[in-house]
């Protein structure tokens, strides 16, 4: 639990040290896993006082997203279409923050994800997404998703005219 504090803990500090984001809502959804880290980490914010919202699937307590078969063929879906309107582009004040990493973390980012975005194309088959080894495209595709869901008001649990203000 130190650890999931420790990397969540620190990424929301970045996110509230830039003058852009400092008052913004933070849409907090990871992918379910058996291993419960969602549930870990969802505990976590709660105590936080910050602008956060908790996304649960269905609804319920249960928070992060299943990530399904159907579920990654949609998100692949999902980039193929919003991708195929415009570039990938990095805000310049990228914000990477990872407790464990020394040296510059934005670039070895932006170089795991530029070596790994080429294993993942909108133009293959939609389970492509579902190898492991690209995961930060995979993250990519569930956040698109994720997006799409948000901007249709698809999210269920949500308080979108709170959100809106």
């Amino acid at each position: 639990m130190s650890q999931v504090k420790s990397l969540i803990g620190s990424f929301i500090d970045a996110i509230r040290q830039h003058p852009a984001l400092n008052s913004c809502w933070i849409l907090f959804c990871c992918e379910r896993n058996m291993a419960h880290e969602a549930g870990w980490m969802a505990e976590y914010i709660r105590t936080e006082k910050h602008k956060i919202v908790l996304i649960a699937q269905d609804g319920e307590d249960d928070y992060g997203w299943w990530t399904t078969q159907q579920e990654k063929i949609d998100y692949a879906y999902a980039a193929n279409s919003i991708l195929s309107v415009g570039n990938i582009a990095y805000s310049k004040d990228l914000i990477c923050s990872c407790p464990w990493w020394k040296g510059d973390k934005v670039k070895k980012v932006k170089d795991l994800f530029e070596l790994q975005l080429p294993g993942y194309s909108p133009k293959l088959k939609p389970d492509s997404t579902t190898d492991g080894k690209n995961d930060l495209a995979f993250n990519l595709t569930f956040n698109l998703r994720l997006y799409q869901k948000f901007l249709a008001r698809k999210l269920s649990g949500l308080h979108y005219e709170t959100l809106m203000k």
